[in-house]
């Protein structure tokens, strides 16, 4: 950001007050004038090293295994499937993606291609680029896990099956077998119990923050979270 030119600063700062008037300093960053650049850079980068660094490998994790999930999707049941399962605000119609957004606006790709781009830092419903001649790109909020958690030392390592004594047999098979996504009635296979079982024990770890679980077609899918994989590996 502090490398962009002071006309893509001009135009973007105008898109975003809305043209109302910026006031002194940001009209400043507007100008590209190296005094305000360099307070906003010191800003960001004390920021991000405060609110966001520490997070940097939970987030990587979480981030791809999402993006592992969509790619499995797509291979297994084509874009389409993909499309349907962004989110409750979000809507595929083939040939148009819909999206519950703050102002009224078309996207056009005109052959383009779509980038989606997870996220879960911030925002409640998918945002694009307010400037249509850039790369087409839709962020949208993944499904959100429990993201402050305190560190775990189990102090007694030598039980035989420590998460079956805390979850119970069948809970903890369940969560055991979660580390790829699996449908309720595999999930019953896998665990050799019935799908009403399942959902009822899903249900638990869901809100419990160990496993996430969403919609794909007719099939109900679920994944372990990351607090759930720390809880499976002892860390």
């Amino acid at each position: 950001m502090l490398s962009t030119s002071k006309q893509r600063l001009r135009a973007e700062v105008g898109r975003l007050d809305g043209g109302r008037g910026a006031g002194p300093w940001l009209d400043d960053v507007a100008a590209g004038r190296p005094a305000a650049l360099h307070r906003l850079g010191v800003a960001m980068r004390r920021y991000h090293g405060t609110v966001m660094t520490p997070h940097v490998d939970q987030a990587a994790e979480i981030t791809g295994r999402w993006v592992a999930g969509l790619a499995h999707r797509t291979l297994a049941h084509g874009a389409d499937a993909v499309l349907s399962t962004l989110g409750p605000k979000t809507r595929w119609r083939a040939p148009v993606l819909e999206v519950d957004y703050p102002v009224t606006r078309d996207v056009h790709l005109d052959g383009r291609g779509l980038s989606l781009v997870p996220t879960f830092f911030g925002i409640n419903h998918p945002i694009t680029l307010a400037d249509p001649e850039l790369q087409p790109v839709l962020v949208y909020p993944v499904s959100r896990e429990p993201f402050w958690r305190p560190d775990r030392h189990p102090s007694d390592r030598q039980q035989a099956d420590a998460l079956s004594e805390l979850l119970g047999p069948t809970r903890a098979a369940v969560l055991r077998v979660l580390d790829t996504e699996l449908s309720t009635t595999a999930l019953a296979a896998r665990t050799a119990t019935s799908p009403s079982s399942v959902s009822r024990h899903t249900a638990v770890l869901r809100r419990a923050g160990l496993i996430t679980t969403w919609r794909s077609g007719t099939s109900v899918l679920h994944l372990r979270t990351t607090m759930g994989n720390e809880l499976v590996h002892g860390r």
